[in-house]
């Protein structure tokens, strides 16, 4: 979707790891970013003290990148409170719903436990092929 700004809004599916304790009621901090290094601004996901981040669970949430952004490159993830969070994966959608870009399955600890600011991951995204976009192909009538 895009704005009347003309900033771009990417549809990104978030999923928690499901193991022991890997769910989060924290606050997880996100930036889409490009291959250039255009980001968008840090998104706060998922609010202290809510059940956003539960073990096993897939979440829709929105990002919105300046008009300059490219094709998706890299999110870069914090946990700022709430102890630990897996993350599984993430796919993300672009605004025409004509292609995705995916972190694959990969388990990525995060922990809020080094300070204020949390530590930081950046997980690489690809162009996800078996939801690209492509062209439905026609049916055809059986003889």
């Amino acid at each position: 979707m895009r704005s009347t700004a003309g900033e771009l809004w990417f549809f990104l599916d978030i999923s928690t790891g499901d193991a022991d304790h890997a769910g989060t009621a924290g606050e997880v901090r996100l930036r889409l970013c490009d291959a250039e290094g255009v980001c968008s601004v840090e998104q706060v996901l998922g609010q202290a003290n809510h059940d956003h981040f539960e073990r096993g669970r897939t979440e829709r949430h929105f990002v919105r990148v300046p008009p300059e952004f490219a094709a998706p490159d890299h999110i870069r993830l914090r946990l700022t409170s709430g102890g630990r969070w897996l993350l599984h994966s993430v796919r993300v959608i672009t605004p025409d719903d004509r292609s995705s870009y995916t972190s694959g399955p990969r388990d990525v600890w995060l922990t809020s436990d080094t300070g204020d600011d949390g530590n930081e991951a950046t997980v690489r995204l690809m162009l996800d092929t078996q939801h690209a976009g492509a062209p439905t192909p026609p049916r055809h009538a059986r003889a």
